[in-house]
């Protein structure tokens, strides 16, 4: 987290660390996180925080590759849920549809080159009011000229291999609606086998009211997989 300051005696947050003894709440120098890496200039340039519908969105895409870069490891974004042991991945992306890769969840050793090309891309293309533009657009059309061929399931390039679509986006993006049909008698724990996360497009879904005990899909996921988090909210959330 960037805040330098954070109540955990009450909230999810809280419930959440009482439960996961593995769970830390670190803040983070963001001078120190892109120092030596080719974002810093575009950082201190505050590019990022002008003139942009999403500042958040265009810093978190430029923390995550040099965050990774610096100390190595998993990212993933905040709208996924986890449904699998990630523990064993190593140095992946995912596919998100047909020739195009997200950025949602990968693992990179510490000074993955691939991070590197990335966070050189990123710094000569950065957008601050194209969506997408920063972070699945930059990251296919590295991958696409690194790799010198369609981007497709099973590929390894540069010491990175792609994973296919069902491991981090069981439900494309154009089937979010789907999370909010009431699904009775469904068994979420075999309905993605061969996923690791499921990424619920937070972008477009975020307005959606979710009623516990509905059978929808997404309460549904929440109650087996997010049973803590799931237990704090309202009854509409």
């Amino acid at each position: 987290m960037t805040s330098q300051v954070v109540d955990l005696r009450q909230g999810v947050a809280g419930r959440l660390l009482e439960h996961y003894h593995n769970l830390r709440v670190v803040t983070v120098d963001l001078r120190q996180v892109f120092y030596n890496t080719p974002l810093m200039d575009l950082y201190t340039s505050t590019a990022w925080n002008h003139n942009t519908t999403w500042p958040a969105v265009s810093l978190s895409d430029m923390i995550r590759l040099a965050l990774v870069w610096q100390v190595g490891g998993l990212y993933s974004d905040n709208d996924v849920v986890c449904i699998a042991s990630l523990t064993h991945l190593k140095n992946v992306i995912g596919i998100v549809r047909e020739k195009r890769v997200n950025g949602a969840v990968f693992h990179f050793d510490r000074h993955h080159p691939m991070l590197e090309a990335f966070m050189k891309q990123l710094s000569e293309v950065f957008s601050p009011n194209v969506w997408g533009v920063n972070g699945p657009d930059m990251v296919s059309q590295v991958l696409t000229t690194a790799c010198g061929k369609d981007l497709e399931a099973g590929t390894q390039c540069r010491g990175l291999t792609l994973l296919s679509t069902r491991a981090f986006y069981p439900l494309p993006v154009n089937a979010w609606s789907n999370f909010f049909i009431p699904l009775r008698g469904v068994d979420v724990r075999k309905m993605f086998p061969n996923s690791y996360v499921i990424h619920l497009w937070n972008k477009l879904s975020h307005s959606t009211p979710i009623f516990k005990d509905s059978g929808m899909l997404y309460d549904e996921i929440a109650k087996v997989f997010c049973p803590i988090t799931r237990e704090g909210a309202p009854s509409v959330y």
